[in-house]
């Protein structure tokens, strides 16, 4: 069944818009410029979450798949990961592993602050 519009990522936009372009520039107390702009990076990370996690989460079921040979569901492979870490399978040596944390947190920097300096550099240094 189709989603009416706005749908919630709409409804997000328009309300951070509005507090971008409307509320915040008319404060004059500084503890209410503050929380606004609390507010608004919050709501771009909801906004970069609704676009981002679903891609995150099958990128990180697959690369676990490779790394364990198996299939399964997010959590049951997380899990049996950190048996096999805690089992001695996997140490900090192991780049297979390394890879897969690398990219896990490269994808959730993206969404958390992907203005992050040291990911903006570590991007640079890789194209």
């Amino acid at each position: 069944m189709p989603i009416n519009r706005p749908n919630t990522a709409e409804l997000l936009v328009s309300v951070r818009e509005m507090m971008e372009q409307n509320l915040l520039p008319s404060l004059d107390d500084n503890n209410l410029i503050y929380q606004s702009r609390v507010a608004i990076n919050i709501l771009k990370i909801v906004e970069r979450e609704l676009q981002q996690l679903g891609d995150l989460l099958a990128t990180e079921q697959q690369s676990l798949q490779e790394l364990l040979g198996q299939q399964g569901d997010l959590d049951t492979l997380n899990n049996c990961l950190v048996e096999q870490i805690n089992g001695g399978v996997f140490d900090v040596d192991d780049n297979p592993l390394m890879k897969h944390f690398q990219q896990v947190v490269l994808a959730k920097i993206a969404i958390d602050n992907p203005k992050y300096s040291t990911y903006r550099d570590y991007l640079d240094k890789k194209t």
